[in-house]
């Protein structure tokens, strides 16, 4: 543990261990990985189209700390497509 600590920290090179997603060593799996969650993403886009519902917030009021999001959730419908 006192490897990690913040006085041994500031003396290591940041490059000595690059865990999955830096530096030279990825993660094999990445790429496969995004693959995957493109191809589901577009088989639910070819089935499904998102409707609003009478929960979806209009118009759409944005949190303006730090990130831009919904100061509520919003809410939609997922409705199959006709073939």
């Amino acid at each position: 543990m006192h490897r990690f600590s913040k006085e041994n920290k500031e003396t290591q090179d940041p490059y000595t261990f690059l865990p999955f997603g830096a530096g030279p060593r990825n993660c094999i799996g990445m790429r496969f990985a995004m693959l995957n969650m493109k191809s589901g993403i577009t088989l639910l886009l070819q089935n499904f189209s998102f409707r609003t519902c009478k929960d979806t917030p209009i118009p759409l009021v944005l949190d303006s700390k730090g990130f831009l999001k919904p100061t509520k959730p919003v809410i939609l419908n997922l409705v199959p497509r006709d073939a």
